[in-house]
């Protein structure tokens, strides 16, 4: 895989935010950067919306562990299925921190232009997070 390739730009991004390093991550993004959180319905429109983004996912989950389960790429598009280990220690969605432990699984749809990523879409997990603290009551078995 070469160093500007699709999939290891976004295993780039990947890589910097588990670092907490806020300014590489935001290195990943090309400079028209456009975002969709097709959960939360928000959308994002520059790199200054996605760093404070980055900033406020790793205020509400400061030990966030994010790890790629499965990467397809077809150039220059990549998708890839997420998993995010964490602790809910800062307010997230309105929600007070919980000091649960979290797991959340998602997919983001990544395009990749001049080695930077220039669309994102996102989707993950509300119900399974609402379920690990606790404000949606367990599927029955």
């Amino acid at each position: 895989m070469s160093n500007d390739s699709p999939t290891f730009v976004v295993h780039r991004l990947f890589d910097a935010i588990n670092a907490q390093d806020i300014p590489r991550a935001v290195d990943q993004l090309h400079a028209d950067y456009r975002g969709v959180d097709a959960t939360r319905s928000v959308v994002t429109t520059s790199r200054d919306e996605a760093e404070r983004e980055i900033r406020a996912g790793l205020t509400a989950f400061p030990d966030f562990t994010l790890s790629v389960e499965q990467c397809v790429a077809d150039s220059p598009r990549v998708s890839v299925f997420w998993g995010l280990d964490a602790t809910h220690g800062g307010s997230f969605l309105d929600i007070p921190p919980t000091g649960q432990s979290v797991h959340v699984s998602g997919t983001g749809l990544f395009t990749v232009r001049d080695g930077r990523i220039v669309r994102a879409v996102h989707l993950w997990d509300l119900a399974g997070f609402l379920r690990t603290i606790r404000l949606l009551p367990d599927l029955p078995q």
